[in-house]
């Protein structure tokens, strides 16, 4: 009996052939509806190929979603059963990516294709509004992450598995909760996946890593969101960040950054971690994998620091720092 199944048109071919109308459309001067299909820019690091991509939603600006492109990483190195092994090299993995010089462009200029597609903004369309997902360890211990480059929610992780979690193994970002709350719904009862709002908790005075390690206990629903919310602070900051990398086991939301002088002595005390990334955008201007030489600059050179909110960030001195700080 003959399979009619040979004969139907399989999703890769669907993609290609819209991909080619697309392609068409341009030379005939007609603008197309999804400039994604023609720009898209894998924006996986070199050597890191990607074993699945396709159609996701990415955001221009909070109101506005577009359909944009997920790359999915293949397991990488370190096939590792220790945490802190996989959070850091996953967090390095999209530091790489963010320094895309497409990305970090678009990051600071905002011109995204789709932006300029969809907005009617002027802009030099270099790479689409799109997500990454890389992901690292052994099947009972894996650790993935997914990050959000485009307009809105810029560097975000959007989402976050933790094979060692007890109950739900995945976590998503909720943006419709843009405030976090104390009393913050952990789970959506509908999709069963629990969530995590687009605002950092604030759980000051504890290392991350152990709030991160609640996902292997029975908790409350309120406290395996802030575990997650931990979970974003250690690789979306440690994407930015690299001595947050270096420093995954210690790190605390309320913990100095510090630089030392050239006469051997504290220059500024430092800003604390959770001012830190508050600044990331008005001083480091969105830039990943920030050396521990940018920092120090900044540490030496500049006071107040403003932060994305316009807010001033006065570094001053704390008791605190020399027995709770990182020195960059």
């Amino acid at each position: 009996m003959k399979d009619e199944r040979k004969n139907e048109t399989t999703p890769k071919e669907l993609f290609s052939i819209q991909k080619q109308a697309n392609l068409n459309n341009i030379t005939q001067n007609v603008k197309p509806k999804n400039l994604f299909q023609l720009m898209a820019v894998n924006p996986l690091p070199p050597g890191l190929s990607s074993d699945i991509v396709k159609p996701c939603k990415v955001w221009a600006g909070r109101m506005i979603p577009l359909t944009g492109n997920v790359y999915y990483s293949k397991i990488v190195l370190p096939q590792s059963n220790i945490k802190t092994n996989l959070l850091a090299k996953i967090a390095s993995i999209a530091a790489t990516a963010g320094k895309n010089p497409n990305i970090s462009n678009a990051m600071l200029n905002r011109n995204w294709t789709n932006a300029q597609n969809q907005m009617g903004i002027p802009a030099n369309p270099m790479i689409d509004p799109c997500r990454i997902r890389l992901r690292a360890g052994k099947k009972n211990n894996r650790i993935e992450a997914e990050w959000h480059f485009g307009g809105y929610n810029q560097g975000y992780v959007m989402m976050i598995r933790d094979n060692s979690a007890s109950g739900n193994k995945s976590a998503r970002l909720t943006r419709n909760d843009h405030n976090y709350a104390v009393a913050h719904t952990g789970t959506n009862s509908r999709s069963g996946i629990d969530l995590y709002s687009e605002r950092h908790a604030q759980n000051p005075g504890r290392i991350l890593l152990n709030s991160a390690n609640d996902v292997t206990i029975i908790t409350t629903n309120n406290n395996r969101s802030e575990a997650w919310d931990a979970h974003t602070k250690l690789l979306g900051e440690g994407a930015r960040w690299n001595f947050v990398r270096g420093n995954v086991t210690r790190i605390k939301e309320d913990t100095y950054i510090g630089t030392w002088g050239n006469n051997g002595v504290v220059q500024n005390p430092g800003i604390q971690f959770r001012h830190l990334w508050c600044c990331w955008g008005s001083v480091f201007n969105k830039k990943f994998g920030i050396s521990n030489a940018v920092v120090r600059n900044e540490l030496l050179n500049r006071n107040p620091w403003i932060t994305s909110n316009n807010q001033n960030v006065g570094l001053v001195a704390n008791t605190n720092l020399q027995n709770d700080n990182i020195m960059v």
